[in-house]
């Protein structure tokens, strides 16, 4: 993101909103894709942390403290709210995880379909 996403402005989070829109668009295509190839794809949304394909999906995928543990990140505060601080875009970024068992070669197949240039 252009804007730092520690803040708590309209600003900020009417950017927040079109960051998550965008994520769940993308990855409802993407998984489509990929689950039409027989694989299986599912999201998690970044505002619940609960996926959005599985139909048993009442356990919350916990993404800051996944990238904070796994990556190292560090985390700030924002209005109640743990933020990853990325080690070189800071707070301007919006964590989404993506899930497949689709081999990479796959996934970059799928992936270059939405190549529009």
């Amino acid at each position: 993101s252009s804007l730092d996403l520690l803040g708590l402005s309209e600003e900020v989070k009417q950017e927040k909103d079109r960051l998550l829109e965008n994520f769940m668009e993308f990855s409802a295509s993407l998984a489509k894709i990929l689950i039409s190839y027989n694989y299986w794809a599912d999201y998690c949304d970044p505002a619940s942390g609960l996926p959005m394909i599985a139909e048993d999906g009442n356990v919350v995928f916990p993404e800051v403290a996944c990238f904070e543990r796994l990556r190292k990140y560090r985390t700030s505060s924002a209005g109640g709210c743990r933020v990853i601080v990325h080690p070189a875009w800071g707070t301007n970024i919006y964590p989404a995880t993506f899930f497949t068992n689709a081999p990479s070669e796959v996934l970059f197949k799928a992936l270059a379909s939405f190549n529009t240039t």
